[in-house]
């Protein structure tokens, strides 16, 4: 009995460690996406990004999940900044953009937040 909750306590701490360092649940972009969502965040003609950017908030970059469209693998990430009332009361997530990275293709994409479309996001690096 004591050998089986040894090995089983064992199991159990293995696994919540690869749960806590696995990249998957990583709250920041893979490292060749980072540059490419800081260039989007600098750059985007977005409304939403460029007022929170005008702003001067911190715009947050999350990890969302792993997802394939049309056969195409990619990494999807939020943007997001945190915001609160004046009083401090409130606090909450606000999302700005979804970003969908072909790790492949080293392409950026934006979800549309009205027709959810996913279109291009790097037009700059075209010029």
């Amino acid at each position: 009995m004591k050998r089986t909750w040894i090995i089983t306590s064992w199991l159990i701490i293995a696994l919540t460690a690869a749960y806590i360092i696995s990249p998957i649940n990583s709250s920041l972009p893979a490292e060749n996406s980072q540059e490419a969502i800081e260039e989007y965040i600098q750059f985007t003609e977005s409304s939403r990004v460029m007022a929170q950017r005008e702003l001067d908030h911190k715009i947050k970059i999350l990890f969302d999940r792993r997802d394939t469209i049309g056969g195409r693998p990619f990494e999807v990430y939020q943007l997001g900044v945190d915001i609160k009332e004046e009083d401090g009361s409130d606090p909450r997530f606000v999302n700005l953009a979804w970003l969908y990275w072909d790790a492949k293709n080293l392409q950026l994409f934006e979800q549309d937040m009205v027709t959810e479309e996913i279109r291009y996001a790097m037009p700059w690096r075209e010029n």
